[in-house]
């Protein structure tokens, strides 16, 4: 887990000093944002590192970052690799294996995700019901990249094959594109109330809605000793999401959520 950490802490040393060389706006997101605040680097028990950027940057990110000079590190995104799986890019290390428990076509490494923020309408119960869409048309793609397990019980098991027998036709990269073009729509209109990471959504439900204004700048947070963008509003974001934020969950919630194998590649 150590290295783990390690790994996915340079490579958002090398992200950062990418977007600060190309004046390009992120902010650490989820549970690194948590961590950052609550633990000045990792939550212990967390292994994955989380990123977020307005779309703006998140598309001038996807077109020049595989243009430096950098061997270890590559961007793999919908635009970069015809059978990617998700709507929000990944930073890999190119020295490094993952299995995760996902279908996957694809082999990639050690990561950090990064998700593009979008705009939602300005009227709440409007931005909820686009979220919900959003949501619905990405649950299919879900369904058919879970991992098959033997363990799960006989009733979900039938229920598995069955729903992946009726998606057996179902186009996922071509799905995704739609995915991400719709998640754009709103993104012409100025001053919009609410955003979010619209086209990839955590699990926390219509909690990823945001207010536009807690990212109207950013401010430094440090994370594993050296300084992170956050933003503005970081206090709001993280009651917003995870209520009173400071307080440690009860040690049998204090494990994480993502299952991979990662090795070290021969070179």
């Amino acid at each position: 887990l150590d290295e783990i950490k390690k790994t996915e802490f340079d490579i958002l040393c090398d992200f950062h000093d990418f977007c600060v060389r190309n004046k390009l706006r992120y902010f650490l997101a989820y549970g690194t944002l948590l961590g950052a605040i609550r633990h000045k680097g990792f939550i212990p028990w967390d292994d994955d590192i989380d990123v977020m950027m307005p779309r703006k940057d998140y598309e001038e990110l996807i077109r020049k970052y595989n243009q430096q000079n950098n061997k270890n590190y590559s961007l793999v995104s919908l635009e970069t690799n015809k059978k990617y799986y998700l709507c929000a890019a990944k930073i890999i290390d190119n020295r490094t294996l993952v299995r995760e428990k996902v279908d996957s076509s694809i082999d990639i490494g050690v990561y950090i995700d990064v998700f593009p923020i979008d705009n939602l309408p300005s009227d709440y119960q409007k931005a909820v019901k686009f979220y919900k869409k959003i949501d619905k048309m990405y649950k299919p793609i879900l369904i058919k990249q879970i991992e098959y397990r033997k363990d799960r019980a006989f009733h979900k098991k039938v229920l598995f094959i069955l729903l992946r027998f009726f998606l057996k036709g179902l186009n996922i990269q071509k799905r995704l594109k739609k995915i991400d073009k719709e998640s754009q729509r709103y993104n012409t209109v100025a001053d919009s109330k609410y955003c979010g990471l619209v086209c990839f959504h955590g699990g926390y439900g219509i909690k990823e809605i945001y207010e536009s204004k807690w990212f109207d700048g950013g401010t430094d947070a440090l994370f594993e000793g050296k300084l992170f963008t956050v933003p503005i509003q970081y206090e709001t974001l993280l009651r917003h999401l995870y209520g009173d934020y400071m307080v440690l969950p009860p040690a049998e919630k204090q494990i994480t959520h993502h299952s991979y194998s990662a090795f070290k590649k021969d070179i």
